[in-house]
Order: C-alpha cells, then structure tokens, then sequence
C-alpha cells in the first residue's frame, strides 16, 4: 500500500510513512506544515506583499 501511494506521489515510502502516522495521530491538523529551524526572515509579510505588487504578472510557464 505504501509502495503504490509513494510512486502515484512521487515520493519515497518513507514520506508516506511519516504522512500517515502525523495523520493517525493528530488528523488533518497533523498534515500542516511546523515550524523549521534556521535563519529568520529578514522581511516582514508587508515587504513581501509590496514586492509582489510590484512584479508586472504571473512568471511565464517553463514546463
């Protein structure tokens, strides 16, 4: 079972592993993202959007 979720997905077994049991133990909510470790942002969300208004559109499709 495992096997057939991890090739239809495109990821490893492993993932699909840790996917359920997150699922099994905290259901949907088990899915969301947690915080990651690392360097913070050195913008806030007001910068961002700012410079996201200021794109001229969607990027071009490359695929």
């Amino acid at each position: 079972m495992h096997g057939a979720i991890a090739r239809d997905l495109g990821v490893s077994v492993n993932t699909v592993r840790k996917w359920r049991g997150c699922f099994a133990a905290r259901g949907m909510d088990g899915l969301r993202d947690t915080d990651r470790s690392g360097r913070p942002r050195s913008y806030g969300p007001e910068v961002r959007v700012a410079i996201v208004a200021t794109a001229p559109g969607c990027p071009a499709d490359t695929a």
